[in-house]
């Protein structure tokens, strides 16, 4: 196989790779939780796919540093519903050694905007398409995703 026929093989499996991230990137997955179901989606060697996240993460140190941040607070919040849950039917007397009776504490409903939307919600990570152009004015959360060359 020539050289240049190798090159762009490799670089579509660059943008094939890439392309899963973003999206498991839109989905809050971790980056090994991205590397196990990209791996087993489209069958490509882990370590491949982990060169491709870091080399993301070096060109873009700014969206990385506030996504992780977000897997904290959505790790957080998660947590912080489960035990509201927990602690919600420990009050009305839900657990091994009592039959659950008529509710007395009811979960607030803290909805104050009149809608369904949730008070706590945790926003969609911007992922841009590589050839995007950031202009000067984008905040750290609207510059593009890119990668640079290999």
């Amino acid at each position: 196989m020539p050289d240049e026929e190798r090159r762009r093989l490799l670089h579509e499996q660059i943008d094939e790779v890439h392309y899963y991230i973003e999206e498991c990137i839109s989905r809050y997955m971790t980056k090994n939780e991205t590397v196990d179901a990209v791996s087993t989606g489209i069958n490509i060697n882990p370590d491949f796919i982990k060169i491709v996240w870091e080399k993301l993460e070096m060109d873009n140190q700014d969206f990385f540093r506030a996504y992780h941040t977000r897997l904290v607070l959505r790790d957080q919040i998660t947590e912080f519903n489960r035990l509201l849950s927990q602690q919600v039917q420990l009050m009305n007397g839900r657990n091994a050694n009592n039959p659950p009776r008529q509710q007395q504490f009811p979960l607030p409903n803290i909805n104050v905007m009149g809608n369904n939307e949730p008070l706590i919600e945790i926003g969609t990570p911007r992922v841009y398409d590589r050839r995007a152009v950031a202009s000067p004015s984008n905040s750290v959360d609207s510059n593009p995703i890119y990668m640079a060359n290999f």
